[in-house]
């Protein structure tokens, strides 16, 4: 008999039935979706690495002895280390490649692809196959490179990936890889020596889990201050996907977290509300003989039905969600190159699909057993509403001036605060997700045009080759009426950043302040961004910096803060000269066109940044689409589950209303009334919280970019009319309601 009721009782409650299964879905799979995609970034890098022995450090030099890798070999607790060779090359399409020699690929190696296997002995180039693929290069087509003092004539023999290149970025100013102008090959030592006349090597990559400090202190004293190390931790593609992880992270523990506990909440509200309309149904089975445990496992058992089905089907969503971002073709791949694109879920995400429909299950019980509290006979009756003493609003001559509606509303929200709480709490949080996503779209907008339109005033980017000197460089910067830059590595507090050494005297290249607004570059100090800054390093404070590999210590006075890409400060070259720094030119920033100049190793295009920002945005577009999507169907199952069952608890008053002459539009007024209140004051206090939830993203944010937040018109819009209309198209369906009620029927309820 209860399981023929189990299926009479989902169809009676089929709306609130739905409405908690749609929020376990959305809950389970926004949530496990968020918490899939980073894991799965963090688990495809970790197998990555180890397939291609990825290693802790890199040392760079101009060249490296046979002598000097044994030294490196002989550190303490090295595993590993290698020779190579990395120079960049052009090509007759106007394309980059980065080429790599390995002097031992047995532990450090490219992955394959296609081809033939990389090989000490190998012939030929062994190509990135993206590259490949958007050049429309095949094996075994002949590529022409040059290089700084070779050129190179080659069949291609493989298709390759590479760990090293996990986001393969021409330099800083690149926000996105582009695959069509620049990435990587590699040639084996057997084809260098062919076209050099003997094996060269600037790099030698070392693995060892000595710590940073440790390991420079060894590589300084046994190879001198003319290298520079990098670690793992600041090499470009593990930063940038160590960003990417944390950003999920922090995704992943505000948003899909709230989405579960709203699902919950919802789960306890209208449980409550149904366990309430079935108490005479109680009744009626203990008056029978069903003993209280039964009855209370029988209703136990819609919680753990819904939690079971809800939790499935929110599996698969939040495996499609995570699938959209991360695979060969999703948003992912414009930004880290794996050779596979696997799902992985965390640990406590398995916990949660176990222990989320016992929770509902038991939360189910627990309800149900209090409403059973009593004899059969008092089951049997009607729940008395409790007495509510007259509020003190209700004690105001604002109240008793107030209209009837007012009047109404007013008792309602107090007599039924948890549901009145809920529904704010869902219009709040709707109000709060699409505020912020507009937020970051606004932001990320007004971070591209104070990037392009403040700081970069130059068409042409121009990278020089690294064997030109300064006296050349300069001869060039005239030439091309160009401003330049000299980045040179430093130590500060033993943390590598950036020095950029800057002469623009020419406009074209600048630094904007923390409120964005250009900055006139002064000598006599340094410009710190705004990470350095929150270390502590403040206007007018002195800053201590040692040169990378020198141990003399540099002092200059912090004269400004500026937003800036990378972490790092800045000064003018003639501040530079005065403090002794020696640097090297590397960089020119022009307005002229520049076809063909052996000086020049790259050329950037501002159209080419431009058109990897487009690509971002779109990119950042989609998903704020989905979650806008997202947050309008959270409001409305909440909003319209919880107005159902308020239809039902307000069923009898209503009735009453319309015996004693209100009009169903009459009715229907007071309820819009009503939700407009609610939804005000949910936009109330979820513009604010939304605002402070992107900050906090943009905390998360700030060890890659340094952002202000911004909120155009369209955000507001976007916010305040969404959550409206979901409110009134909620309303709109349950007024419909009024049109159909059986006063008769409502009236006698409570005759016993």
């Amino acid at each position: 008999m209860l399981k023929r009721k189990i299926i009479r009782t989902l169809l009676n409650y089929k709306a609130q039935m739905i409405s908690m299964l749609l929020m376990i879905i959305l809950g389970v799979g926004i949530f496990l979706g968020c918490n899939i995609e980073w894991y799965s970034i963090k688990t495809n890098r970790t197998n990555y690495y180890e397939d291609t022995g990825y290693p802790e450090y890199r040392i760079y030099k101009d060249s490296f002895s046979l002598d000097e890798l044994q030294y490196v070999k002989d550190f303490s607790d090295v595993k590993y280390a290698t020779r190579a060779l990395t120079v960049l090359g052009s090509l007759n399409n106007n394309t980059y490649l980065m080429l790599n020699v390995l002097e031992d690929c047995q532990n450090i190696k490219p992955f394959y692809i296609d081809g033939e296997v990389y090989s000490n002995e190998a012939d030929g180039i062994y190509l990135s196959d993206l590259y490949a693929k958007e050049n429309n290069i095949k094996l075994n087509d002949y590529l022409d490179i040059e290089a700084e003092g070779f050129k190179i004539h080659e069949p291609v023999k493989g298709l390759i990936k590479s760990s090293e290149y996990l986001i393969c970025l021409k330099d800083s100013s690149q926000l996105l890889p582009n695959y069509k102008e620049y990435a990587y090959c590699y040639l084996s030592p057997k084809m260098i020596t062919k076209y050099l006349g003997q094996a060269f090597y600037n790099t030698v990559y070392a693995s060892s889990k000595l710590s940073t400090s440790d390991f420079e202190a060894e590589a300084l004293n046994a190879l001198g201050a003319s290298i520079t190390i990098l670690s793992y931790q600041d090499e470009t593609g593990y930063s940038g996907s160590n960003g990417e992880i944390e950003e999920g992270k922090t995704m992943a523990l505000l948003i899909p977290t709230a989405f579960i506990l709203i699902a919950v909440l919802t789960m306890v509200t209208t449980m409550a509300r149904i366990s309430t309309n079935e108490r005479i149904q109680m009744g009626v089975l203990k008056s029978l003989g069903f003993k209280r445990k039964k009855i209370a496992r029988h209703y136990s058992l819609y919680g753990l039905i819904i939690g079971i089905i809800g939790t499935l089907i929110g599996c698969v969503l939040a495996y499609g969600i995570a699938y959209y971002i991360i695979n060969p073709k999703g948003p992912m791949s414009t930004y880290l190159d794996f050779p596979s694109w696997h799902l992985y879920m965390p640990w406590y995400g398995v916990l949660i699909v176990i222990l989320l429909p016992i929770t509902l299950g038991i939360i189910s019980y627990l309800i149900v057993n209090s409403e059973l509290k009593g004899t059969a006979c008092e089951t049997l009756k009607p729940k008395r509403e409790k007495a509510v003493k007259a509020s003190y609003i209700e004690k105001t001559k604002f109240f008793s001036k107030a209209s009837f509606q007012t009047k109404w509303n007013i008792r309602d929200m107090l007599r039924h605060k948890a549901r009145t709480i809920m529904s704010i709490i869902g219009v709040l949080f709707s109000t709060v997700l699409i505020f912020a996503c507009m937020g970051m779209r606004d932001t990320v907008i007004d971070f591209k045009n104070t990037l392009y339109n403040e700081n970069y005033n130059f068409e042409n980017k121009l990278t020089l080759n690294s064997q030109i000197s300064n006296t050349k460089a300069l001869d060039l910067a005239s030439k091309y009426e160009a401003d330049y830059e000299a980045n040179v590595a430093i130590k500060l507090n033993d943390k590598t950043v950036v020095l950029s050494i800057i002469n623009n005297s020419r406009n074209l290249l600048g630094i904007v302040d923390e409120k964005e607004n250009r900055l006139e570059l002064k000598d006599g100090g340094v410009y710190v961004c705004r990470r350095i800054k929150d270390d502590g390093y403040k206007i007018n404070k002195e800053i201590d910096f040692n040169l990378y590999g020198s141990k003399e210590i540099i002092s200059s006075k912090v004269i400004g803060v500026c937003l800036s890409m990378t972490e790092g400060i800045y000064m003018t070259e003639n501040t530079a000269n005065e403090l002794g720094i020696s640097y090297k030119i590397q960089t020119l920033y022009t307005n002229l066109n520049v076809m063909v100049d052996s000086n020049v190793s790259s050329i950037t295009t501002k159209t080419e940044l431009l058109n990897a920002f487009n690509t971002m945005m779109e990119m950042m577009d989609s998903m704020i689409w989905i979650l806008i999507l997202a947050s309008a169907i959270l409001a409305v199952v909440v909003l319209y589950n919880l107005a159902s069952l308020g239809y039902i608890e307000k069923i009898r008053e209503m009735s009453t209303l319309k015996v004693i002459g209100f009009t169903n539009k009459k009715i229907a007024k007071i309820l819009v009334v009503g939700t407009i209140w609610i939804t005000v004051m949910g936009l109330i206090i979820g513009l604010p919280l939304g605002a402070y939830l992107l900050d906090i993203l943009l905390r998360a944010l700030a060890g890659e970019y340094e952002m202000n937040m911004a909120f155009g018109y369209l955000s507001y819009i976007v916010g305040i009319v969404v959550p409206f209309l979901v409110s009134l198209v909620t309303i709109y369906l349950i007024s419909k309601k009024t049109k159909k009620l059986d006063m008769v029927s409502a009236l006698k309820e409570r005759e016993a």
